[in-house]
C-alpha cells in the first residue's frame, strides 16, 4: 500500500488527523519494510508473522478494524517488541471506540518511544474520551513540545482545559489555532464556535451549580434573547428578578426585551426601575431614550441621552457604527426638527447623526458625527488628570474607575469583578474574560465571575462571526453560520437552504451533512435525513451523533433491525450519549429483547421528562414476568406525565401572562 493510498483512505474515513495520517503511513511503511526483514527470521522460526502483519494492514486500510485488531494481536503474540504493530493495534481500537484498550496499548508504545508524536496525541485524546483529563495533559503537552504547530494536539489540549475548568488556557489555545490557520474564513468561524462553546459550557455549569440563582437565570435570558426568543427570555429575567430584585442590569435587560416586542410602556417602566436603583446606569438611560424615540418623544429622548453623556461620554462611541435605535426612515425624519430646535445639551449631535443616518441623509449624518466627535474630545480633555477613586466606579465613570483599580497593588475578588465589568463596558471583552477566569480559578462557585466570563465569550464569538460575514460573506463558512442562526430561530427551511448552499461549496464536511440530516429528521423527511446522515457517516464513521440520528431514522420507520447496529455503534464511540441508550432500549423492546431493553433504559432514565422511557421499562419488565417492577415503572411513568403536563400548563400560563403585559 502506497503513502498516497494510505492518506486517501484515512482522510476519507476521517478517523485520524493530518499529522497522525503521516504517522500511520510511516508505521505501515516501516511495517512493510519490517515484513521484508522478518522474512528470513520467520522462515527460520517457522511462523507466518509477515503475512499476518500484511493482512492486518490491509484490513485496517479497508476499515475492517475488528479483524485488523485480531491480526495485530496475533502478530504481537509472536513478537511483543514490534512497536509498529502495537501502535496500529491502538489505532484500530480507537477507530472501534474501544478507548480503554487503545490507552493500554498506547501507554506501552509511549514507554518504548516517548517522543512519538502520534502516540502521545492519541493517548491524550483517548484519555479525554475516558474522562481522564488530568492524565491527558501530559501526553498532549509532549506532542506539542515535539511539534508546536500540531493543531490536533492544540484542539485536544483546549478541550482538556475546558473540561478541567482552565478557561483562560483554553481561550489562549483557541486564539493560537485561529492565528495559525491560513484560511481566514475558517479561522474566524472556528474561533467563534469555540467561544460559543465556552459560553455554553459555562451556562451548563451555572445551571448545575445554581439553577434558580439570579446569575444563572440572567444568563439563560441573555442566551434566549440572542436567539430572538423574547417571551422565554422575559420569563427568565423575571425569575432572576424574583431571586434577586436588586441585581444590577436585570431590569434593563427585561426592558430591552420589551422594546423588541414593541411593549413600550413596560419597557419604560423597567428602565425607570433600574434607574431608581442606580441613577447612573447608562444602559438604562440609553434604553429609555430608545423607547422615547420609538414612542415619538424626541425631546425626552434627547434629555435621557444627555444623561448618558454626563455620566461617561465614551459610552456612546461603540454605538457609532450602527443606527442604535430601530426607527423607520420616515419616523427618523419626523423627529429631526424637534431635536434641531431643542436647546444645546450633551448628546444632541450624536442623536442628530443617528437620525440623519436612519433617514438616509449621509452627508448631514457625517457633519453631525464630526461635531459629536469634537464635543467628545473637548469633554475628554476636561476629564483627564488625576486618577480616580471608588466613587468613580460607583458612578460608572469607567475610564477613571479603570485607572483607579489598575493602580492598586492587590485586588480582592470583588474588585476583580468590578474591574472585569469595567473592561466589559469598554468593549475589552478578552481582558474581561481573562479577569473573570482568574476569579473563577480561585473560587469555582463564583456565579458572578462565571456569568461575566460567559458574556465576554459571547461577545468575542459575535465579533468573530461579524468579521467572518464582513470579510467572506459568500464563503461556505458564512452560509453555515447563517444556517445555525436560522436553526436557533426555528426557521428550519431557511436553515436547510443555507446548509445546502454551504455543502455545495464544501461537500466533504461531515458536520454539514449531519446538520442537514438532523433538520430533515425533525421535519420527518426520513428519506432525505437518511441520505444526508449516510454521507456524514461515510466522511466520519466514528461520529456518535450521526450514528445515533441514523439509528433514530430507522427506528421511526419501524425498521428495528437496521436501527440497532447504528445505535450500538454510537454508544461505542460515546458511551455517555443518553439519548442513544434510550433509543436502543426502545429498539430492544420492539425486537422482543426485554432483558437488553431494561439494561439500556435504566441508563437513560435521568432524561425521562415525559414518562415515555418508564413506560417502555414497564413493557420490558412485563415481558420478563417481573410484575412488581413493571407496576413501579408504570406508576413512575404516570407520575412523570402528570408533572410534565403541569409544567407545560404553567409555562403556557407564564407565556400568556407575558403576552398580556401591554
Amino acid at each position: 500500500m502506497s503513502v498516497h493510498d494510505c492518506l486517501g483512505v484515512a482522510r476519507k474515513r476521517k478517523l485520524l488527523w493530518t499529522k497522525e495520517l503521516m504517522e500511520l503511513c510511516l508505521a505501515l511503511l516501516i511495517g512493510a519494510q519490517t515484513c521484508e526483514s522478518m522474512g528470513a527470521q520467520a522462515a527460520r522460526r517457522g511462523d507466518d508473522l509477515p503475512e499476518l502483519f500484511r493482512a492486518a494492514q490491509q484490513d485496517s486500510a479497508a476499515g475492517r478494524y475488528g479483524q485488523a485488531a485480531k491480526e495485530y494481536i496475533q502478530v504481537l503474540q509472536i513478537d511483543p517488541t514490534l512497536i509498529e504493530a502495537r501502535f496500529n493495534l491502538a489505532l484500530a481500537y480507537h477507530a472501534l471506540g474501544r478507548y480503554g484498550l487503545a490507552i493500554a496499548e498506547l501507554e506501552k508504545v509511549v514507554r518504548a518511544r516517548p517522543t512519538l508524536v502520534g502516540a502521545n496525541l492519541f493517548l491524550g485524546i483517548d484519555y479525554l474520551k475516558e474522562k481522564r483529563c488530568p492524565e491527558a495533559l501530559i501526553p498532549l503537552r509532549k506532542a506539542l513540545q515535539a511539534e508546536p504547530s500540531n493543531r490536533d494536539a492544540q484542539h485536544a489540549l483546549a478541550a482538556c482545559y475546558v473540561t478541567t475548568e482552565q478557561y483562560a488556557q483554553a481561550a489562549e489555545e483557541y486564539r493560537e489555532l485561529a492565528a495559525s490557520d491560513p484560511d481566514r474564513a475558517d479561522a474566524l468561524y472556528e474561533l467563534g464556535q469555540n467561544y460559543q462553546g465556552l459560553a455554553s459550557h459555562l451556562a451548563e455549569r451555572m445551571s448545575q451549580a445554581g439553577p434558580d440563582s439570579a446569575w444563572s437565570r440572567r444568563l439563560g435570558g441573555d442566551l434566549l434573547a440572542g436567539s430572538a426568543r423574547w417571551i422565554d427570555a422575559a420569563m427568565n429575567y423575571r425569575k432572576a428578578l424574583a431571586a434577586d430584585p436588586r441585581l444590577p442590569g436585570l431590569h434593563t435587560s427585561l426592558g430591552d426585551v420589551y422594546l423588541e416586542q414593541g411593549k413600550l410602556t413596560q419597557a419604560k417602566e423597567e428602565f425607570q426601575t433600574e434607574l431608581s436603583l442606580d441613577p447612573n446606569a447608562q444602559d438604562a438611560w440609553l434604553g429609555l431614550a430608545e423607547a422615547q424615540l420609538t414612542n415619538s418623544e424626541p425631546q425626552k429622548a434627547l434629555e435621557s441621552l444627555s444623561r448618558v453623556v454626563d455620566i461617561y461620554p465614551p459610552f456612546l462611541s461603540p454605538r457609532s457604527e450602527s443606527p442604535w435605535v430601530e426607527l423607520s426612515p420616515a419616523s427618523a425624519a419626523q423627529a429631526i426638527p424637534a431635536i434641531q430646535n431643542a436647546p444645546a445639551m450633551p448628546g444632541k449631535h450624536f442623536l442628530l447623526a443617528k437620525l440623519y443616518q436612519i433617514a438616509g441623509d449621509e452627508s448631514k449624518a457625517q457633519e453631525q458625527w464630526q461635531l459629536w466627535q469634537d464635543d467628545s474630545m473637548r469633554e475628554s480633555a476636561k476629564r483627564s488628570g488625576a486618577g480616580g477613586d471608588m466613587g468613580d466606579c460607583r458612578a460608572h465613570r469607567v475610564d477613571r474607575c479603570l485607572q483607579y483599580l489598575q493602580s492598586r497593588p492587590h485586588l480582592d475578588s470583588g474588585d476583580q469583578m468590578l474591574l472585569g465589568e469595567a473592561l466589559f463596558s469598554l468593549g475589552r471583552y478578552a481582558d474581561c474574560a481573562s479577569r473573570s477566569a482568574q476569579v473563577l480559578s480561585t473560587n469555582k462557585k463564583n456565579l458572578q465571575a462565571a456569568y461575566w466570563l460567559a458574556r465576554a465569550d459571547m461577545k468575542l464569538a459575535d465579533a468573530s462571526f461579524s468579521e467572518l460575514l464582513q470579510r467572506s460573506p459568500d464563503s461556505w463558512r458564512a452560509h453555515e453560520f447563517a444556517g445555525i442562526a436560522d436553526e436557533l430561530r426555528d426557521q428550519v427551511d431557511d436553515a436547510i437552504r443555507e446548509f445546502q448552499t454551504a455543502a455545495k461549496s464544501h461537500p466533504n464536511d461531515p458536520e454539514l451533512h449531519q446538520r442537514l440530516g438532523k433538520l430533515f429528521f425533525a421535519k420527518k423527511s426520513f428519506a432525505q435525513a437518511e441520505e444526508e446522515l449516510r454521507k456524514a457517516i461515510e466522511l466520519d464513521p466514528g461520529h456518535a451523533l450521526s450514528l445515533y440520528l441514523l439509528g433514530r431514522v430507522y427506528l421511526e420507520r419501524h425498521d428495528t433491525g437496521q436501527s440497532i447496529p447504528y445505535l450500538q455503534a454510537a454508544l461505542q464511540h460515546e458511551p455517555d450519549l443518553l439519548e442513544a441508550h434510550a433509543a436502543l432500549g426502545q429498539a430492544y423492546v420492539h425486537s422482543e429483547q426485554p432483558a437488553l431493553a431494561v439494561k439500556e433504559l435504566q441508563k437513560a432514565l435521568s432524561i425521562d421528562q415525559y414518562g415515555d422511557l418508564h413506560y417502555l421499562l414497564y413493557v420490558a419488565y412485563h415481558k420478563l414476568g417481573k410484575e412488581d417492577m413493571a407496576r413501579q415503572a408504570l406508576a413512575r411513568s404516570q407520575e412523570l406525565r402528570k408533572h410534565a403536563a403541569a409544567l407545560r400548563q404553567a409555562r403556557v400560563s407564564e407565556a400568556a401572562e407575558e403576552e398580556r403585559r401591554k
